[in-house]
C-alpha cells in the first residue's frame, strides 16, 4: 500500500479547490449576454402570457443551476473519496474535502435562494399588476431600506437605498414622487463622481424640479402644460460600485460585464423606480451603460443626453428595421466641452446624425461642472421643453 506523504496531500487538497471553483465559475458564467438579451430586452415579459413564458423559462433556468450545483458537490464528493483512500494519514485532505463540499453545498443552496427569490419576485410583479413595454424586467420589487430626506437648492432631496439586481443601490431624487410625475429624467455619472454631483454640487436635481414647475404656467412642450403641472421627477443613481451602491455580485455580475447585461440592468432600472420614459442623461463612464440601451431599446426612453461618452461602439449593435426606425425618432443632445482632451465624441456623432451637438466652449471633460453649468442647465432645461408630450 502507497502512503503519500503530507505535502502530496495538501496538493491533491488545492487541486480538488481550484477544480470545485472551475465548476462554479463555469456554472455562472452560463448566464451572460445572450441570457440578458433573450429575457429583458426581448419584452418576453410584457403582459400576462409573457409574464407565464418568463416564469417557465425562468423555472428551468432554476434547474439548470441547481443540477450544476449538484453535480459539482458531486465531482467534490468523489475527489473526497478518492483522497481518502489513497492514504490512511490523510485526515488533512479529509478535513479540506470535507469543507470543499459545505462549500459546494452552500454555494448550491445560496443559488437556489437567489433563483426562488427572482422567480418569486416576477410572479410577484405579474399577479400586482405595472405591466405594459416598460414593465419587463430581471429583478424583484423588494422593499426600501433606508430613506432620508433634504432641502438643497431649496427644493426637497429624497435620498434613500433599494434592494435591487441583488445588491443596494443608492437614489437620490428631487421634484414630484412617481404616482404624480407624467415626465421624468435619469442621470447617471462618470467614473469618478456619483449621484452626489447631481444633487450637491451642481444642483441639478433642483434645478430640473423648479423648471418643470415653471412651464405650469405656459411655455413650451415637454417641460410645461405635457409634464401636467407636476415638473419633472429628476432622478440619480449611484451606478454598482460607485458612491454609495454595492458592486454586483454572482449571476447578476457576469450579466453586467456585457453591453447587452449593462442594458439589461438599466432597462429593469426603469421599471424598478417607474420612470415613464424618462430622458436618459449619461455623462463619460455611464455611456458604457447607457448606450447600449439606446442601441437595443430606444422606446424606452423619451430623449437622449450624452455628455462626452465612452462606449459609442455599443451603437453598432445590429438592430432590426423596427428598432432602427424608433431610434432615429429619439431626441438626442450630445454635449462635450472644448478643452476636453479626448476631443469630441465623433463615433457618438456619426452614429447619431440627428443629434442636437453642443460644445461647451472652455469646459473640460465633466462639461457640465461650475464655471459651466449655468451653460449646461440653460440647454438642458430647452432640450427638454422641446420634447414632445411622453404620451406621443
Amino acid at each position: 500500500m502507497v502512503r503519500l506523504r503530507p505535502a502530496r496531500v495538501m496538493c491533491i487538497g488545492a487541486l480538488a479547490t481550484v477544480l470545485a471553483c472551475t465548476l462554479m465559475w463555469r456554472s455562472a458564467a452560463r448566464y451572460d449576454a445572450a441570457d440578458a438579451e433573450d429575457l429583458l430586452l426581448s419584452g418576453e415579459g410584457d403582459g400576462e402570457a409573457g409574464g407565464a413564458a418568463f416564469r417557465e423559462r425562468l423555472a428551468r433556468a432554476v434547474r439548470r443551476e441547481e443540477q450544476a450545483t449538484a453535480a459539482a458537490a458531486v465531482r467534490v464528493s468523489a475527489l473526497r473519496l478518492g483522497s481518502r483512500r489513497s492514504s490512511s494519514s490523510s485526515s488533512s485532505s479529509s478535513s479540506s474535502s470535507s469543507s470543499l463540499a459545505a462549500a459546494a453545498a452552500a454555494a448550491a443552496s445560496a443559488d437556489k435562494r437567489h433563483w426562488a427569490a427572482l422567480l418569486a419576485g416576477r410572479r410577484r410583479r405579474a399577479v400586482g399588476g405595472g405591466g405594459g413595454r416598460d414593465g419587463g424586467g430581471w429583478h424583484t420589487e423588494e422593499q426600501q431600506h433606508h430613506t432620508m430626506g433634504a432641502r438643497v437648492g431649496g427644493e426637497e432631496l429624497r435620498e434613500h437605498d433599494e434592494h435591487f439586481w441583488g445588491s443596494t443601490l443608492w437614489v437620490r431624487e428631487s421634484g414630484p414622487d412617481a404616482a404624480a410625475a407624467r415626465c421624468t429624467v435619469l442621470l447617471l455619472h462618470g467614473a469618478a463622481f456619483d449621484s452626489d454631483t447631481w444633487a450637491r454640487t451642481t444642483e441639478t436635481l433642483a434645478f430640473l424640479a423648479k423648471h418643470g414647475r415653471r412651464g405650469e404656467n405656459g411655455g413650451g412642450g415637454g417641460g410645461g402644460a405635457a409634464c401636467g403641472g407636476a415638473g419633472w421627477r429628476a432622478v440619480a443613481v449611484d451606478l454598482p460600485g460607485h458612491g454609495h451602491s454595492a458592486a454586483l455580485r454572482g449571476p447578476q455580475a457576469t450579466l453586467a460585464r456585457g453591453e447587452a447585461g449593462r442594458a439589461a440592468w438599466l432597462s429593469a432600472l426603469i421599471a424598478f423606480l417607474r420612470l415613464r420614459r424618462p430622458v436618459l442623461v449619461a455623462p463619460s463612464m455611464s455611456g458604457a451603460w447607457a448606450l447600449p440601451l439606446v442601441a437595443r431599446r430606444p422606446d424606452l426612453l423619451a430623449g437622449f443626453v450624452p455628455v462626452a461618452p465612452v462606449g459609442a461602439a455599443a451603437l453598432r449593435h445590429t438592430q432590426p428595421a423596427l428598432e432602427q426606425a424608433a431610434l432615429r425618432r429619439l431626441p438626442v443632445l450630445a454635449v462635450w466641452g472644448s478643452k476636453d482632451r479626448r476631443g469630441a465624441p465623433t463615433e457618438l456623432l456619426a452614429a447619431l446624425p440627428w443629434a442636437q451637438r453642443l460644445e461647451i466652449d472652455g469646459a473640460p471633460h465633466p462639461a457640465y461642472l461650475a464655471p459651466f453649468t449655468t451653460r449646461f442647465h440653460a440647454a438642458l432645461g430647452a432640450f427638454l421643453d422641446a420634447l414632445p408630450p411622453p404620451d406621443s
